[in-house]
């Protein structure tokens, strides 16, 4: 029971994750801390050895460069690069390429359906609900930790956390 809570602990910093940075557009720095020190000690609850705590580490941390890379180029904010190096360890070896794909696919729906609500933003603003035009501004940049939660969400089930838990 409590492991299973603990696996929960993920998925649920990602909705989080995701509803604050749409609705504020922002990720809160307490939320990428807690979901970055929790994950040596689920790993260590659900059986994971060192050798395969350290290979999510190593996610984390390669996450973290290429996060802030694409921070320093303004292709995401700064709580999107922290939340995608912090949900990396929890991904590991096992659930990465499946992380990323679904993330990059996210994004690509994502940027599609904003491009496309901000195109009809004459209609919404005339008669259409007032919170869809507040939540789309022309001028914020894209929520991309939405697309971070989403790929996170459909990749984690792989990730070694879960299928050494529940099995493969």
């Amino acid at each position: 029971m409590l492991t299973s809570l603990l696996l929960a602990l993920a998925p649920a910093a990602l909705v989080v994750a995701a509803a604050t940075d749409l609705a504020e557009r922002r990720i809160s720095n307490r939320l990428t801390l807690a979901l970055a020190l929790c994950y040596p000690l689920v790993a260590f609850t659900i059986g994971l050895g060192p050798g395969e705590i350290a290979q999510g580490v190593m996610v984390g941390i390669g996450l973290l460069a290429f996060g802030f890379a694409l921070f320093a180029f303004n292709i995401i904010g700064g709580g999107d690069a922290k939340l995608i190096a912090a949900i990396g360890p929890w991904m590991g070896f096992a659930a990465f390429p499946e992380f990323m794909l679904f993330t990059a696919f996210a994004g690509g729906f994502l940027s599609i359906g904003v491009i496309a609500l901000r195109g009809l933003r004459s209609q919404l603003a005339a008669g259409g609900p007032a919170w869809l035009t507040r939540i789309f501004p022309e001028e914020a940049g894209l929520p991309y930790g939405v697309a971070i939660a989403a790929g996170g969400l459909f990749a984690y089930p792989e990730s070694a956390l879960v299928t050494r838990m529940f099995g493969a």
